[in-house]
């Protein structure tokens, strides 16, 4: 089963910051990455996973060429 099966309602981004630094969010395929310190977190059907220690650095999510 893929990861995001329920979709991430997109509205409720301007009520979530990232827990590390308190940045804005953007959606990313199925992450939230803070437009402040560049972590992303997974969205796991539907639910954003803001949790530090689960985030992890946007450059490493992006495909090696």
């Amino acid at each position: 089963m893929p990861e995001q099966s329920i979709p991430f309602d997109p509205a409720l981004l301007g009520q979530l910051a990232c827990p590390v630094c308190r940045g804005d969010l953007r959606q990313d395929n199925a992450h939230l990455v803070c437009t402040g310190c560049s972590h992303a977190y997974p969205i796991v059907h539907g639910i954003p996973v803001l949790i530090a220690e689960r985030g992890q650095s946007a450059v490493k999510l992006r495909p090696q060429s």
